[in-house]
């Protein structure tokens, strides 16, 4: 219930009710062994930070949900964190590691059958060899047409 309110808020700009809520959610799923419970809850934690720009606190705990998400074998959940990975590493201009992150979430997604998560992957990818310079890579990223 807490991480459903502690996303509300955020919606709401509500930042610092967003945070407690998600916060009193992390400790009653640590509390109960619930890993993917918490890794769900960082990704949550993820979307507050970057709603407020602080991209860096973002990627930490989407990172610390890609482990929790390995660990559990869930690989959808490791599918999207990979790409929030990226995502979140593209803009704060690390491009090289962003590639990395994203060419993994793109094989994984497709691997699982998820064409609209690989669509997002790729977007980022392209996205991210665009700022490389690599622009015949990020061109080949797209269908022609689109």
């Amino acid at each position: 219930m807490h991480g459903g309110v502690g996303l509300a808020y955020e919606r709401f700009g509500r930042f610092e009710d967003a945070h407690e809520h998600l916060r009193k959610a992390d400790d009653r799923l640590r509390g109960l062994g619930d890993g993917v419970g918490q890794a769900y809850n960082h990704m949550f934690i993820s979307a507050v930070y970057d709603g407020q720009g602080e991209l860096e606190a973002a990627l930490t705990h989407t990172e610390r949900a890609l482990g929790l998400l390995m660990s559990a074998g869930i690989r959808i959940g490791t599918a999207k964190a990979l790409h929030g990975i990226g995502w979140y590493q593209t803009q704060l201009g690390r491009y090289a590691e962003a590639i990395e992150h994203c060419e993994k979430s793109v094989a994984l997604h497709l691997e699982l059958g998820d064409r609209q998560g690989a669509g997002h992957a790729l977007t980022a990818l392209a996205h991210a060899q665009h700022h490389l310079g690599q622009h015949e890579d990020a061109a080949k990223v797209l269908p022609a047409g689109a």
